[in-house]
C-alpha cells in the first residue's frame, strides 16, 4: 500500500445476511444450548441499546512494507451518535449532527476512517441461523466462550473500498462472551479478498458496560482496524470511545442565516491557541486575532476581531524526511453582536531565508564556516488554489507551534470547495 496510492483504508460494514454459516466446536459435547442463550441475550441486548453519542479518538499509522518503518501518522476526535438505524458526526461539540458531516475530516496521507455500530445488529443476523456448540476464549482477562462464524463470497455484504471499486469479501470471525454473562466482550473478523490490491483486513472491537446517561449499555469502547496490501504495506487505525450520552438521534443542518464575509479580504492573524503534535488532534478548535483592522464597503473589523477555526490536517510524516503537515481551517468570527461565517485560504507570510550580516565567510575557508541562515514564514502547500485548508509544512523533531504564529488569509467565495472527500462507514 504505497503512500500517496488510491488505495482506501476505510471499510464499509453492512448488514450480514441470514444465511452466515457458524462454525461450532464442542468438546464439553453441549448441543446448541450455548449458542441459544448467547443468541437469545445478545437480541436483548440490542433491542435494549439507547440511541447514544459518544466522543470518537482515532490515531491513523501507515507503512510502505511489512518491515519497513511508519511512514506518517495523525490523530482525530469527531462526535459519534448511534441511534438504531444510522451513525451521524459532528466536530467535536459541534452541536450539529449529520451524516455527511464526517467528509469535512481530511483524509491525509494516514488514510481514512469508519464507524462501528453496525456490528452490533449484524451480530444477530451473523448467528441467526442457528449452529451448534462453542469453545473456550479470554479477553479482558477475563474467561470466555467463543463462537465462530464464516460468510462465504456468496452472502457477504462486507466491502472495502480499493480505488475507485468496492469489493465485496468473505469474512471469518469470532465472538468472545463473558462465561458467566454471556455479554459479547470481543468481537475479531478477518477479510481475505481473493484478488486486488488488499491482501487482508482485520478488525477487532471491544465491548464493556457503559453508564449512558441513567442507563447502562453495552457498547464499543474500543476498535482497531488493520489493512494490509500485497507488499506488506500496512495501515492501522486504532480508535478508543468515550463521554457517552444519551442522543435522540442526528439534528438536520438547518439553513443559516449568518453571512459570509466577501471574496478578497486580506485577514493578517496572529494564532492564540497552542497546537502540538501530541496534544492537538484533527477536529480541536482554535483561535486567532486581526493584527490590522479591515475596512471595505460596509465592512469594517476592528484590530483584535476574534477568528475561529478547527484544525483539518495533523500528521507526522517520515519520508522523505522526518517532518509535520499542518492544516488549518478558518470558520468564523464574532465581534460586538456580529457574526460571520469565513472561507478562506493560507497565502503567507512565504518562507524566506535570510543570510545573517555577521556570517560573512571572509575569514577562513568557507568549506569550515558556512554562511549562518535565518528563516522566516511559513512553508506553505499552495498548488489547489480552492483548498480549503492552509496547509503548511514544518521540520522539526518534535510539533509545538506556539500562539503568536503570524498567518496571512485570503478569503474566497462562500461556495468555493476542494476538500478531500472521506468514505466512512459502516452503513447498517
Amino acid at each position: 500500500m504505497s503512500i500517496g496510492s488510491e488505495i482506501v483504508g476505510s471499510l464499509l460494514i453492512l448488514l450480514a445476511p441470514l444465511n452466515s454459516k457458524i462454525v461450532a466446536e464442542s468438546p464439553q459435547g453441549q448441543v446448541g444450548a450455548p449458542l441459544d442463550r448467547f443468541q437469545n441475550h445478545l437480541a436483548e441486548i440490542v433491542d435494549r441499546q439507547p440511541a447514544y453519542a459518544c466522543r470518537a479518538n482515532t490515531e491513523r499509522t501507515s507503512r510502505l512494507a511489512a518491515k519497513g518503518k511508519s511512514v506518517a501518522r495523525d490523530r482525530a476526535r469527531f462526535d459519534i451518535a448511534a441511534t438504531s438505524s444510522n451513525e451521524s458526526y459532528s466536530w467535536p461539540d459541534g452541536g450539529q449532527l449529520d451524516k455527511s458531516a464526517i467528509e469535512q475530516i481530511a483524509q491525509g496521507e494516514a488514510g481514512g476512517m469508519s464507524g462501528v455500530s453496525g456490528w452490533s445488529r449484524a451480530l444477530l443476523a451473523l448467528l441467526a441461523s442457528g449452529g451448534t456448540g462453542s469453545r473456550e476464549c479470554a479477553a479482558q482477562g477475563r474467561r470466555g466462550v467463543r463462537f465462530d462464524f464464516q460468510t462465504p463470497w456468496t452472502s457477504s455484504s462486507y466491502q472495502v473500498t480499493a480505488g475507485t471499486r468496492r469489493i465485496v469479501v468473505p469474512y471469518t470471525g469470532m465472538v468472545c462472551a463473558d462465561a458467566s454473562t454471556l455479554d459479547p466482550m470481543q468481537l475479531e473478523v478477518r477479510a481475505g479478498p481473493a484478488s486486488g490490491p488488499i491482501a487482508s483486513v482485520v478488525e477487532t472491537i471491544v465491548y464493556a458496560r457503559t453508564r449512558v446517561g441513567a442507563a447502562e449499555a453495552l457498547l464499543p469502547v474500543s476498535r482497531e482496524l488493520r489493512v494490509t496490501d500485497r507488499e506488506g504495506g500496512e495501515r492501522v487505525y486504532a480508535t478508543n470511545y468515550s463521554e457517552f450520552r444519551p442522543c435522540s438521534g442526528p439534528s438536520a443542518a438547518s439553513a443559516l442565516a449568518t453571512p459570509h464575509l466577501p471574496a478578497g479580504i486580506e485577514l493578517d492573524l496572529k494564532l492564540e491557541t497552542a497546537i502540538s503534535f501530541e496534544q492537538s488532534a484533527v477536529g480541536d478548535p482554535f483561535t486567532a486575532r486581526l493584527q490590522r483592522a479591515v475596512r471595505k464597503g460596509n465592512l469594517n473589523l476592528p484590530k483584535g476581531t476574534e477568528i475561529s477555526g478547527r484544525i483539518g490536517r495533523l500528521e507526522e510524516r517520515f519520508v522523505p524526511e522526518h517532518h509535520f503537515v499542518v492544516g488549518l481551517d478558518l470558520l468564523g468570527l464574532k465581534g460586538d453582536g456580529a457574526a460571520a461565517h469565513c472561507r478562506a485560504r493560507l497565502t503567507g507570510p512565504a518562507l524566506k531565508y535570510d543570510r545573517r550580516p555577521e556570517s560573512v565567510t571572509g575569514f577562513g575557508d568557507p568549506q569550515y564556516m558556512p554562511p549562518i541562515w535565518d528563516t522566516r514564514g511559513l512553508e506553505i502547500e499552495n498548488t489547489d488554489p480552492t483548498a480549503r485548508f492552509g496547509v503548511f509544512r514544518v521540520r522539526t523533531a518534535k510539533l509545538k507551534i506556539a500562539p503568536g504564529l503570524h498567518m496571512v488569509w485570503q478569503t474566497m467565495e462562500a461556495n468555493a470547495s476542494g476538500n478531500v472527500t472521506v468514505q466512512f462507514g459502516p452503513k447498517p
